[in-house]
């Protein structure tokens, strides 16, 4: 049912007369006395989703990311890289889900983005490592700083 113009205003005045009530008294003695002046703004009650929400990422950009995300050697540069191209938590979790990384919804975007490393650069360089230990002739610095050969206890 369409308001006509009269109950437009009417429901003006009324919003007008509580925001008049709602004013104390010293404030409402300097309008009165001319040093002190009424404004009226219009307010939107409803914010416009489509205007608030950033873009979320497409599903290229998301390919785009994972890659990247694979080519990395350090946790510290993928941190740095979903930093700048994540933008939001809802980015985050676009992004988790595109790589099957599992998600709750009280996952905060730090949680988010470690998982995610986790799951392109950390188990690489966990990997890396473990292999890297294995490693009869592994070179590692002795107490003088000089580089020595590993002994490997069986």
């Amino acid at each position: 049912m369409k308001k006509s113009q009269k109950d437009i205003l009417a429901g003006l005045l009324r919003d007008l007369t509580k925001q008049v009530q709602a004013i104390d008294d010293q404030e409402f003695g300097n309008i009165l006395a001319g040093t002190a002046r009424i404004e009226l703004r219009v307010i939107s009650k409803r914010k416009d989703k489509g205007q608030l929400k950033k873009v979320s990422l497409a599903e290229s950009q998301m390919l785009e990311i994972r890659n990247a995300l694979e080519k990395l050697e350090t946790r510290e540069e993928g941190a740095k890289l979903l930093k700048e191209k994540c933008k939001i938590k809802e980015d985050l979790i676009r992004l988790s889900k595109y790589i099957d990384l599992p998600v709750q919804k009280s996952d905060k975007v730090e949680q988010l983005a470690e998982r995610i490393i986790e799951a392109t650069i950390g188990y690489r360089a966990r990997s890396a490592a473990i292999q890297g230990l294995r490693k009869d002739d592994l070179p590692v610095r002795t107490e003088n700083g000089r580089k020595g050969r590993k002994d490997v206890i069986r």
